[in-house]
């Protein structure tokens, strides 16, 4: 009954309610909001509830998954993928053998660890690898960490990569290299 879906707690994380399960009312709305869902424009909850939100994140952040890395640890040629694209890029890669290139996959896009940072910078080259037209997750990774994506192999069509699709392109970009 004194249900508040947006309680102030020193870690962010307020209790979750199921909406016609119990005595309490779960509010939500696209204003700011008090403890209990309600619409504010109290300056200090203005103030604490962003606050509250980006602490949520933090700790995301500190838990999110760290990405697989498949090849050469001391790679310099960094191949990246997410999501339903590992099993094809990671043929592919291992087919190449070339002793420059590794594949670092995503299994979880958003937060990204800290740890992506490093990979990142070690690398001289990056390529993405994504399946649709644009390549998001490029722009998301330039975003949040001012890399440079040198090169997009994209797939739109509603067919996935196969492994020789893969292959031909990173050999094509590995030629275009050697060059």
């Amino acid at each position: 009954a004194d249900y508040r879906r947006y309680a102030l707690t020193p870690s962010g994380l307020s209790p979750r309610g199921i909406p016609n399960w119990g005595q309490g009312i779960v509010l939500a709305n696209g204003n700011e909001h008090d403890e209990y869902g309600d619409t504010t424009e109290a300056l200090d909850l203005s103030k604490q509830m962003p606050e509250k939100r980006m602490a949520k994140y933090f700790q995301m952040v500190d838990e999110a998954l760290d990405p697989e890395l498949v090849g050469a640890v001391d790679y310099s040629i960094l191949v990246i993928g997410w999501g339903s694209t590992f099993a094809t890029i990671k043929q592919a890669v291992e087919a190449l053998n070339d002793s420059r290139l590794a594949l670092l996959h995503f299994s979880q896009l958003y937060p990204l660890p800290k740890s992506v940072m490093a990979s990142l910078a070690q690398a001289q080259t990056i390529i993405t690898i994504e399946q649709n037209f644009s390549g998001q997750f490029a722009d998301l990774l330039q975003r949040d960490y001012c890399c440079t994506i040198d090169h997009r192999i994209l797939k739109y069509d509603g067919r996935v990569f196969s492994t020789e699709q893969t292959s031909q392109r990173l050999t094509e970009f590995l030629k275009g290299l050697s060059s």
